[in-house]
């Protein structure tokens, strides 16, 4: 799998679980109680097999542990797909193809997911090379990206998160600072559309100018990081966020 196409396969979510709630108490129609198994990470894979933290608009009183590669109930030969290649093409789905891919047109339109974070790495291309960034907003704040998810038994969930190109804001914003460009980023979700995102009710006109417009609009900070996520699938440590100068990253064609 080239690094070219992986993009949004690594994410951070390094709030406590006190931070969480106070971040999400404020938005008064999520109501979260609880947080089960909730971890913070500083790195984590789609590859790894790992847990991203969702919701869901079955419960939206609590964060729920999913595994970071959606499982769907039906079998790709119920659905006349051909098998996938798990670890990549269903840990997340480009947001122009969720109503027309066989294996999430169920999910996008009645299991609907808002997955956690506070950043995420990407590879930036320059002179034929590929530099590792990290992208978050203002203040580090904890955000809520658009996704999809499966239960696969009572307690067990798994998810795909959803990417998107990036908007007018956000690519402007990058290239202002830092002069980066990026193909696909991870739809994060205006918190104004929370409640429709999760709401079953949601008709596909709606969900679609979710996905259209409804990207946050806030300020966003990158900065380049060493080398130490590069090639891991389980490198867990604050360093992995810290700001590197251009000139001491190691820019590589096989860092993700």
């Amino acid at each position: 799998m080239l690094l070219k196409e992986l993009m949004s396969y690594k994410l951070t979510l390094t709030k406590s679980d006190i931070q969480v709630k106070q971040q999400l108490f404020q938005q008064k129609s999520l109501g979260i109680k609880s947080l089960p198994g909730y971890e913070p990470y500083f790195h984590r894979s789609a590859d790894a097999g790992q847990n991203l933290f969702i919701l869901t608009g079955e419960d939206k009183s609590e964060i729920k542990p999913a595994t970071w590669t959606l499982l769907p109930t039906k079998k790709p030969k119920e659905t006349g797909e051909k098998e996938r290649h798990v670890e990549y093409e269903l840990s997340n789905i480009d947001a122009e193809k969720v109503f027309t891919d066989p294996l999430y047109k169920e999910n996008i339109e009645k299991k609907r997911c808002l997955i956690l974070a506070d950043g995420f790495f990407e590879p930036f291309w320059t002179h034929g090379e590929a530099l590792p960034i990290y992208v978050y907003q203002y203040n580090h704040e904890l955000f809520c990206m658009a996704g999809t998810y499966e239960k696969i038994a009572d307690d067990i969930y798994t998810c795909s998160l959803i990417t998107t190109r990036p908007n007018v804001v956000f690519d402007n914003q990058l290239f202002l600072k830092k002069k980066y460009q990026l193909s696909r980023i991870p739809l994060i979700l205006d918190a104004l559309y929370y409640d429709d995102w999760l709401n079953d009710a949601t008709d596909i006109k709606a969900i679609s100018q979710i996905l259209k417009w409804g990207f946050a609009r806030k300020e966003i900070k990158v900065h380049a990081v060493g080398h130490k996520i590069c090639g891991s699938k389980t490198y867990n440590k604050p360093d992995a966020i810290k700001p590197i100068p251009h000139a001491e990253v190691k820019t590589s064609r096989e860092l993700f």
